[in-house]
């Protein structure tokens, strides 16, 4: 089972969610919706989606897929839940954005706070980061490398042939083959 949130901004019928639809079909696939504007709402919405994982009968299953900040927030959701995480251009330093985004400040301060316990938690065992080498909206090299302190699982640089863009484009061959792989 493959759970997918998306990103600031975004839905779960982004592109990359229908992607993942396509590919996996529907019994297999879960992808809710996240605020990005109200984070006590945010806050009920990933507390959900740990409950629903929780249920779960096997979760050795399941993994969890995050968009930019839904990186961030799979990522925190994977440290309470142990289950696997493939993180796609994750905004894992929300704050250090700011400026760049229409956030509240009270939004960028609760999310910083799930950034700095995943930080402090994630198991690398569980991690798979993968990045565009031109993402024109997180500088990789900068903000989400040192994020890594414990290797995790997978760091893995797509280059412009393969992907590309904060967007991801050409994440369907790719993750076509890793769930083919899987």
């Amino acid at each position: 089972m493959y759970y997918y949130l998306h990103g600031y901004g975004s839905s779960s019928n982004s592109v990359k969610a229908n992607i993942m639809r396509d590919i996996l079909g529907e019994n297999n696939f879960y992808a809710p919706d996240f605020s990005s504007d109200n984070i006590e709402l945010a806050k009920e919405q990933i507390k959900a989606v740990i409950d629903k994982i929780n249920r779960s009968e096997d979760k050795s299953k399941i993994t969890i897929v995050g968009s930019s900040l839904g990186g961030l927030y799979a990522l925190y959701i994977s440290c309470l839940t142990d289950v696997n995480v493939i993180l796609l251009n994750p905004c894992l330093v929300p704050h250090l954005l700011k400026k760049d985004l229409d956030v509240a400040v009270d939004h960028i301060l609760a999310v910083t706070n799930l950034s700095l316990f995943a930080y402090k938690n994630y198991d690398p065992a569980k991690v798979r980061v993968w990045v565009t080498s031109d993402d024109e909206i997180i500088n990789h090299k900068f903000l989400t490398e040192p994020f890594f302190y414990a290797d995790p699982l997978e760091f893995k640089v797509f280059e412009l042939n393969e992907a590309y863009s904060h967007a991801f484009e050409g994440f369907r061959e790719i993750f076509k083959d890793f769930a083919h792989k899987s």
